[in-house]
């Protein structure tokens, strides 16, 4: 940085009280020891080199956030997909899609640890995708909706073929 160093940055930030609760992870070009000893003493929650990689600072930013690393890139997509829970059937709407799970946005509240049948069709999928699917995440999004991320529990290799094969022409 042209005007002041990372550990000066970190500093500012913890002498303000309205930035001092966020985290700072230091990301650097440098090998310098002393430069991170400089922005540990500073109030960094991590520092880490450049030549660490991807991985090194996803787990890194995940440590600091205390947050699991997820493991499965999320691809986004816009569709429709029908849900049934307890005999009820409604619809939902897919915003994202990993190998092993989706997020669904939908007009009825659930809570985590429900079990839900769902059943889509994938944008260019040859038939439609069954699965039974866990709510681990559930979160209020306005009065009238609210997000669900979903964990497939059980699926036909076929879905699960032509969930691979969707999410490796988005990818």
């Amino acid at each position: 940085m042209p005007e002041m160093s990372g550990a000066e940055v970190c500093e500012q930030i913890r002498c303000d009280p309205r930035t001092s609760h966020i985290p700072v992870l230091i990301v650097s070009m440098s090998d310098d020891g002393d430069l991170s000893r400089r922005c540990q003493r500073a109030g960094c929650d991590g520092f880490l080199r450049r030549s660490e990689g991807r991985d090194r600072l996803l787990d890194e930013v995940a440590r600091i956030l205390g947050v699991p690393r997820r493991q499965d890139v999320r691809v986004p997509c816009e569709f429709t997909a029908g849900v049934v829970q307890g005999g009820t059937a409604f619809s939902g709407y897919v915003e994202n899609i990993s190998g092993t799970g989706l997020f669904l946005t939908t007009g009825r509240a659930f809570t985590p640890g429900m079990a839900l049948r769902l059943s889509f069709d994938l944008p260019g999928g040859e038939s439609p995708i069954r699965a039974l699917a866990e709510v681990v995440r559930a979160e209020e999004i306005t009065a009238t909706s609210w997000g669900i991320g979903l964990k497939f529990l059980e699926m036909d290799e076929a879905s699960r073929r032509s969930i691979e094969k969707f999410l490796g022409r988005c990818l």
